[in-house]
């Protein structure tokens, strides 16, 4: 299932998965939504390689501001160990997301 925001056309009703969001509570626990992350990211594997991709980004950028102190790696070998990075982050972040099911 992917999960998309989307806005009507017609009337400019803003939809979550094809639900106004006038449907969805306007304050969530912090819980609720990191429940809510977790789900979308298990289920969604496009969704889960967006998430994968940015923080893979972010570490790879990092790491470039760093090369001036004299430690090099190529690029080939930064993305692999960025892309590892936040697929590692993901699994942690998701580990435990039958507990709460």
């Amino acid at each position: 299932m992917a999960t998309k925001l989307t806005v009507d056309t017609k009337d400019g009703t803003i939809k979550f998965n094809n639900v106004p969001l006038s449907y969805y509570p306007m304050e969530i626990t912090t819980e609720q939504a990191v429940t809510h992350l977790q789900k979308a990211l298990k289920e969604d594997p496009d969704y889960y390689y967006g998430w994968q991709a940015n923080i893979a980004m972010g570490f790879k950028d990092e790491y470039a501001k760093h090369t001036a102190l004299g430690h090099h790696i190529d690029g080939e070998t930064i993305h692999e160990i960025a892309n590892d990075a936040a697929k590692r982050f993901l699994d942690l972040l998701l580990l435990h997301i039958d507990r709460i099911e």
